[in-house]
């Protein structure tokens, strides 16, 4: 059979291709790529399941970042992939994750201040089982601390204005002192 990809790029398979096949519950089906043509096989019932799903995670935010951390049983060839978006409700698709990390902890520096973010992580082993998508955490960047300095305008003004008549009142003491040494010449 042909690969036919939809426009939204989903595989398509006509129903008269699987109507031969018959499946119980806990059956698995192998889909085979091979230059282009797909083949389809019937697995055992002891088909690898999917990882388990990360149960919590747990979000820090500052001003400038957000971080997670989680926890996983497993570690060893996994990657977490993770979804990002700035509505609560979005879809996850596994071909484009805002980031992938093999540590059990991520740092996220693109965001605004006193903004709300929301994440899901999926894990994924070396040989392309993925876990279901973990619950959405939420997380809100804080506004920086901005220091209010109450500064009395009038007083300013007032000590400004004495300051500029003292250098007027010394400027004329030095223009008459000047105006006498000319009288004297």
């Amino acid at each position: 059979m042909q690969r036919q990809i939809d426009d939204k790029g989903r595989l398509t398979i006509p129903a008269t291709f699987l109507q031969n096949l018959t499946l119980k519950n806990n059956d698995y089906v192998d889909l085979i790529l091979v230059n282009d043509v797909i083949s389809i096989r019937k697995a055992s019932t002891d088909h690898p399941k999917k990882l388990p799903q990360i149960e919590a995670i747990e979000t820090t935010a500052t001003s400038n970042s957000i971080t997670l951390k989680w926890n996983y049983e497993k570690s060893d060839n996994i990657l977490f992939y993770i979804f990002k978006s700035q509505n609560k409700q979005f879809n996850i698709e596994l071909n484009n994750p805002h980031s992938v990390t093999a540590l059990k902890h991520w740092t996220d520096f693109d965001v605004l201040q006193n903004k709300e973010y929301f994440y899901r992580i999926v894990a994924c082993n070396n040989i392309g089982t993925y876990s279901l998508p973990s619950m959405i955490s939420s997380a809100k960047t804080h506004m920086d601390e901005v220091p209010i300095i109450k500064v009395d305008i009038i007083q300013k003004n007032r000590l400004a204005k004495e300051e500029i008549q003292k250098q007027l009142i010394d400027n004329e003491k030095n223009a008459d002192t000047l105006r006498k040494r000319l009288e004297k010449i």
